[in-house]
C-alpha cells in the first residue's frame, strides 16, 4: 500500500518499526481521499478490507461533513457581545460600532455616570461599558473584551484612580491597547485621570485629560469629547455630530423671533420689531 502511494524505501522501513504501520502510514497521507484508498485497496486484492471498512469510512466522511458545516455556520454569525449587538443585529444583520469602550473602577461609578450623561446624553456618542453593556453568559469575558476593543471600539478611555489601579483586569486591557495602537500605528488610548494615582510608566507618556486639574483656557469635557471624535469623518461631519444636542439647546436662544405656523411674526418678534428705530 505505501508504494502504491509513492512512498519511498526509507519511510517504508521506518513504518514498519512501528507498533501500527498502517495508522502511521494514513496519518502522513494528508491528501489521501476515501477513494483512493478504496481504490489503492482494490489493486491490492483487498476486497475485504474495503467490504469490512466502508461503512467505517462513510459515516467518518458524514460526522467530518456536519463538523465542517457547523464551523461555517458559526463562521456565518458574528460574536453578539453586548445588549445592542443583538438590538441592531436583528433589525439589520450589522453590530455595533463604538466610539470608545469606557474602563473603570466600580468605585468611581458616579463620575462614569457623568462620563455617559456629557459623551452620550449631551453629544450623541456611544460607548460601551462592560457591566452596562455585555449580555449575560458571555463564557470568556476578557476574548470579548479585546475583540470589541480590537475590531468595533475606537478607542478605550481608561478612568485612573487609585482603585483602578487595584484592578489587574484593568491592568491587563490598558497594556493590550496600548500594544494594538503600536502594532497598527495610531492612536488607541485616551487616559483620562479622575484622581491622582500613580500612573503606569508607559502611559505617563500620553497626552491626558486631567479632571483633577482646573484650568481656564480648557474645558475638561469639551477635550474628551474632541478627543473622541471620529478623526476619519469629515470635519463638518465630526461637528454636527458633537454639537447638535448644543445646537438644539441654543436655538431658542440664538432665534428669539420665530414665525408662526400660520406664517405670522409671534408676539416676541413683533414686540421686538416695534422698538427697533427706523
Amino acid at each position: 500500500l505505501a508504494e502504491l502511494m509513492g512512498c519511498d524505501m526509507l519511510v517504508i522501513q521506518n513504518l514498519e518499526k512501528t507498533s501500527n504501520p498502517f495508522a502511521g502510514l494514513i496519518s502522513q497521507a494528508k491528501d489521501l481521499t476515501a477513494n483512493q484508498l478504496i481504490e489503492y485497496l482494490e489493486k491490492m486484492d483487498r476486497y475485504d478490507v474495503v467490504d469490512d471498512t466502508i461503512a467505517l469510512m462513510e459515516n467518518d466522511l458524514y460526522l467530518a461533513s456536519r463538523q465542517t458545516n457547523l464551523q461555517e455556520t458559526k463562521q456565518d454569525i458574528p460574536q453578539i457581545v453586548t445588549i445592542g449587538d443583538q438590538e441592531q443585529f436583528s433589525e439589520d444583520g450589522t453590530l455595533v460600532q463604538y466610539d470608545a469602550f469606557v474602563l473603570y473602577a466600580r468605585e468611581d461609578q458616579e463620575f462614569v455616570n457623568t462620563v455617559v450623561k456629557k459623551i452620550e446624553g449631551e453629544y450623541g456618542m456611544k460607548l460601551c461599558l462592560k457591566d452596562r453593556d455585555f449580555i449575560a453568559g458571555l463564557p470568556f469575558e476578557h476574548q470579548a473584551v479585546t475583540e470589541l476593543i480590537s475590531n468595533r471600539c475606537r478607542f478605550v478611555l481608561p478612568i485612573f484612580s487609585p482603585n483602578f489601579l487595584n484592578s489587574e483586569d484593568n491592568k491587563f486591557v490598558v497594556n493590550f491597547s496600548e500594544a494594538l495602537g503600536i502594532e497598527r500605528g495610531c492612536r488607541k488610548i485616551v487616559p483620562c485621570v479622575y484622581q491622582q494615582c500613580d500612573l503606569p510608566k508607559s502611559v505617563r507618556y500620553y497626552t491626558r485629560l486631567d479632571f483633577t486639574r482646573q484650568n481656564p483656557y480648557w474645558d475638561f469635557w469639551d477635550k474628551m469629547k474632541k478627543s473622541l471624535a471620529d478623526p476619519s469623518a469629515p470635519p463638518s461631519e465630526r461637528t454636527d455630530k458633537i454639537n447638535i444636542s448644543t445646537t438644539e439647546n441654543n436655538t431658542d436662544q440664538k432665534y428669539p423671533a420665530r414665525l408662526s405656523l400660520k406664517g405670522d411674526l409671534s408676539e416676541k418678534s413683533k414686540s421686538y420689531s416695534e422698538n427697533v428705530p427706523p
